[in-house]
């Protein structure tokens, strides 16, 4: 098996290779059929332009004009590449796709040609220059680019995972083999994990069987020899014996389960155990009552010598309800089958030997000493109470001068007059598993006790309990080498893995009702949670219900329910003829001569999905009525969907059973009515104990506790309601708000929710609403520019609006709102330009001053002058700060020294401190000049020669240096204005070597 897998798996790589690159070698044809047209159109288009300059200069050569022939020959190649960046413009998104695959293969075809020392090289001068670029870009730019790229990778995952839905769609492609379906293989169980010895699968975690080595449990002991033999043997004996192993086991066992199983509602096989509502293990008293047939262990205490087996054997038979159609021979074997286990049972199982025991005492010595099964294995001595060991007992003791624990058993010969008849057994107690299941532990082997702890400490030297869900995680595991019994249990052990998960679950469900009072849900304001949850409750018997309410919590998590279904919405969508069936139905058998995959597919199917004849089911189910399936399976083939108009039957509605919990439990306890509601099956059961996830959510999705202000649930325990209040000022909710005032522009999704509305919700009153939330909607404005003026605000926000509705074919003035005049615009272009300038900005220096003008705001705003943007020359002085009323309390300190003159040396030093002096003269305004507040310059300090001398000036030697960094970092050439920088740096990048 494992050489036709690999074999396959090599089919399906050549031929998936195969197939990737016939459609690479599709996009270069078509790629290159591409650029051959372009080109001859550019040689065309050559031609013409060239030609008037031919026809001109017929007969006047000129060698002298080469210049001019070099000029024009570049402006036709300027031409065919500016004819081809539009023709990539034109392109479709499939012929860039495949012109990018092209290119992309070129490169892989270039490298794949260089030596590996070359590749390696090359790769690491990619990545190198990748880091560089990314380490000079600004951090906002850098974060950006992060999120883009995380952006773009779930893109690229979720188109992948979308294209092999939309293949796995494709039945055609499937089934013809051209869509290769991969194979989920499990690999062999053949892990051994290196503390415990279990085998685990490869893809099972390594903690999953003993924590890695913190649960260490004694082995179960194996069975007897009988046992043993009916467990693994394949005589028909054996084989009644397992098919029958949880009615033999019931009419053994010493306690009762008590629970409910659910069925099919048709009487039918059921392929798995499923449990609802409670789950008790009871004792009755080891005596029935008068008039009452013996059961349980009352059967081995009425014949202690097992005088008549074949009766004892009939009257445990009696008490198991067998399937209807169980023949003669079948219930003869399980009575052979009853009468060796009972007589077994009595030499192996202490239990039973204790109760046969007891029941042989005289009735007044049992009620008396107070014969208990204790929940302990061993009290020790310094215990409170007193345990006396019983002669003759192994497991049973007396207990002298205390009374019971509610964990422990207590026997009694007969019920009381006023006692329960039965006995529930506590989930905690050792015996819990061993009264019950006899055939699985048939010496008694204690279970799970509060008292077990792990095998080594942990980092603090604590040696931690050992928990339910460990214990059961560790003891449902195979060990070479060791008794696998319970593993052979079959549906036997189906039932013991759903009682294993209800304890778990009890304990847990415990924990929370135990401590409803230490914890306790309280509205910030005033107690809410614990009020009563509808008016019936709050009038009932006149009550004060205030704390009393049992609350199931919101982090538990109980099992999920999982259904197929198909949802009609609209009455017009129902099928009502075989095409429209075919439509949402498929149920076809794969022709397996198609493809080697639609064989496999095919014998899946017939194996897993095809309806068997009901009379060869064992047991047979409901259905079978005098040999035959009164539902007429199995039906003849059918080529089409056949439509039945007169088919009484088309929808079936629900299988309903109807529960009402407040007759099970009161009305306030959760708790109760999960546990009267809850299913388990055996499935389910072993999932959750193995602490496997039985969900994935993909995003994270956090539920948010939205509140009004001051009405967050607040969780304290009793006498720290001062210490809850202050810690819970700044709940998820307030902290989710502070930081999506940061991290989201609130205002910009209200301006295109406005605009939504504008164009899909035709409001009454658009004007009325755009000044309602104007200051709402120019929020990220007013920040950024403190003291806007309202007008201004509307102004930008209107342009915003115009765009989006614009987009949509829509004006402004449609929805009666004002359009922005010339001179509005033209301050708005102004604030965006500001913004523009600003983020380009450091980071530190823009949070600097976001903080400066805050502050400032905030705090002197009535105080400091206001500035006016775009006021005359006159008001802009008079509102500086040494006109301010607060200048009279400033001291002015001059800098008459400047410290980096003083600190240059070499032979630049006097030139940089005559320098630094002409600045500090500037600064105070002492320098010599014209009247009209322009300074002249002195001659040292500029250069009689325009822009292109100065660039040739400063960047002399760039053809040889372009690529030096520290060269081109240590020269620059500075202008007063941004447009004179764009013409600077263009006529820079111009001089670089090489095509654009």
């Amino acid at each position: 098996m494992p050489g036709r897998a690999g074999q396959a798996a090599r089919e399906r790589n050549a031929a998936a290779q195969r197939r990737r690159r016939e459609r690479l070698r599709q996009a270069q044809r078509e790629a290159e059929a591409l650029r051959l047209a372009a080109e001859r159109a550019a040689e065309r288009g050559e031609a013409a332009a060239d030609r008037p300059a031919q026809d001109g200069a017929d007969g006047a050569v000129d060698n002298s004009d080469g210049e001019q022939a070099e000029a024009e020959r570049e402006a036709a190649r300027e031409r065919i590449r500016e004819r081809q960046r539009q023709r990539r413009a034109a392109m479709a998104d499939a012929e860039r796709e495949a012109e990018h695959l092209l290119d992309r293969e070129r490169q892989r075809q270039r490298r794949a040609d260089l030596p590996e020392e070359e590749r390696e090289a090359e790769r690491q001068q990619d990545g190198e220059r990748q880091r560089q670029r990314r380490a000079d870009l600004p951090e906002e730019e850098r974060a950006a680019r992060r999120a883009a790229d995380a952006a773009a990778a779930a893109r690229r995952r979720r188109a992948a995972r979308e294209r092999g839905n939309r293949s796995a769609c494709d039945a055609e492609a499937v089934l013809s083999g051209r869509q290769q379906v991969a194979v989920q293989d499990t690999g062999q169980r053949n892990i051994n994990c290196e503390h415990c010895g279990a085998l685990r699968w490869p893809s099972e975690r390594a903690t999953l069987c003993c924590q890695a080595g913190k649960v260490r449990l004694e082995p179960v002991p194996a069975p007897p020899a009988l046992l043993r033999r009916l467990w693994t043997e394949d005589d028909l004996l054996a084989r009644t014996f397992r098919e029958h192993s949880r009615r033999l086991n019931t009419a053994l066992s010493l306690a009762s389960m008590m629970t409910r199983e659910v069925r099919p509602a048709d009487g039918g096989y059921a392929p798995s155990v499923v449990i609802q509502g409670r789950l008790y293990h009871r004792l009755g008293p080891l005596e029935a009552g008068d008039g009452h047939e013996p059961s349980f262990a009352q059967i081995y205490v009425n014949d202690p010598a097992c005088a008549d087996p074949a009766t004892e054997a009939a009257m445990r038979l009696g008490h198991v309800p067998l399937p209807r159609a169980t023949s003669p021979a079948v219930r003869q074997r399980l009575l052979t089958l009853l009468e060796d286990l009972q007589l077994l049972l009595r030499e192996v199982n202490p239990y039973v030997q204790d109760f046969i025991l007891a029941s042989e005492l005289p009735e007044d010595q049992v009620d008396q000493q107070q014969l208990v099964i204790s929940a302990e294995a061993r009290p020790a001595d310094q215990h409170r109470r007193r345990y006396n060991p019983a002669e003759g007992f192994r497991e049973v003791a007396v207990l002298i001068g205390d009374e019971p624990v509610h964990q422990d058993i207590v026997l009694r010969r007969r019920a009381g007059a006023d006692g329960p008849a039965l006995q529930t057994i506590n989930e905690t107690h050792r015996a819990f598993e061993a009264l019950h299941y006899v055939l699985l532990l048939p010496f008694g082997t204690d279970g799970w006790q509060p008292g077990l702890r792990h095998a080594v400490p942990n980092a603090r030297g604590v040696y931690g309990q050992l928990t339910l869900t460990q214990y059961y995680a560790y003891r449902l595991q195979e060990r070479p080498g060791m008794d696998d019994t319970l593993l052979r249990g079959a549906r036997l052990l189906q039932e013991y893995v759903c009682m294993a998960f209800a304890r778990v679950e009890t304990q847990r469900l415990l924990w929370a009702a135990r401590n409803q009072q230490a914890i306790r849900a309280d509205l910030y304001q005033r107690l809410e949670d614990a009020l009563p949850a509808d008016a019936l409750a709050e009038q009932r018997e006149g009550e004060q219900r205030l704390g009393r309410r049992i609350i199931l919590p919101a982090s538990f998590t109980g099992g999920l329910p999982h259904s197929h279904i198909l949802l009609i919405v609209r009455q017009e969508d129902r099928p009502r003829t075989a095409d429209d069936v075919d439509a949402v139905i498929s149920a076809e058998l794969p022709d397996p001569t198609q493809s080697d995959q639609a064989r496999r597919l095919h014998a899946i199917v017939v194996r897993s999905m095809v309806h068997r004849p009901c009379n060869t089911m064992r047991p047979a189910p409901a259905c079978i009525i005098n040999g035959r399936c009164d539902k007429g399976f199995p039906k003849p083939y059918a080529a089409v969907t056949e439509w039945r108009d007169d088919c009484p039957y088309i929808y079936k509605g629900p299988d309903r059973q109807m529960v009402r919990a407040d007759a099970l439990v009161g009305l306030d306890d959760e708790i109760a009515a999960y546990q009267d509601l809850r299913s388990i099956g055996a499935s389910e059961a072993c999932w959750r104990l193995f602490e496997e996830p039985i969900s994935r959510q993909q995003p994270t999705v956090v539920t948010l506790q939205v509140h009004l202000p001051n009405q967050q649930l607040v969780y304290f325990e009793p006498g720290g309601e001062q210490q809850a209040i202050e810690a819970a000022r700044r709940t998820q909710l307030t902290a989710w708000l502070e930081y999506t005032r940061g991290q989201i522009d609130m205002p910009a999704q209200l301006r295109r929710l406005f605009g939504v509305i504008l164009l899909f919700c035709a409001p009454a009153a658009p004007m009325q609403l755009f000044e309602r939330h104007l200051h709402d909607m120019a929020e990220d404005f007013v920040r950024r520019h403190a003291g806007l003026p309202d007008d201004l605000q509307a102004t930008l926000v209107l342009l915003q609006l115009e765009e989006q509705l614009q987009q949509a074919g829509k004006q402004l003035d449609e929805f009666g709102l004002p359009v922005p005049t010339a001179e509005q615009r033209a301050l708005a272009a102004d604030l965006e330009h500001a913004d523009a300038e600003r983020r380009h900005l450091p980071r530190p220096i823009q949070e600097e001053m976001e903080h400066d003008d805050a502050e400032l705001h905030d705090q002197l705003a009535a105080q400091l002058p206001v500035l006016l943007p775009h006021g005359s020359r006159a008001a802009v002085a008079g509102a500086c700060l040494r006109r301010s009323p607060l200048w009279r309390h400033f001291v002015v300190a001059q800098l008459r020294t400047n410290m980096r003159a003083r600190m240059a040396g070499g032979e630049d030093g006097a030139e940089l401190e005559a320098f630094a002096d002409w600045l500090l003269q500037l600064g105070d305004g002492r320098l010599p000049g014209p009247e009209d507040g322009f300074v002249q310059l002195p001659p040292e300090l500029t250069m009689d020669a325009d822009v292109t001398a100065v660039i040739d000036w400063v960047f002399d030697g760039l053809a040889d240096h372009h690529d030096d960094h520290q060269w081109m970092a240590s020269r620059a050439v500075l202008a007063p204005r941004n447009t004179r920088v764009d013409a600077i740096n263009a006529a820079v990048t111009a001089l670089f070597p090489g095509e654009e």
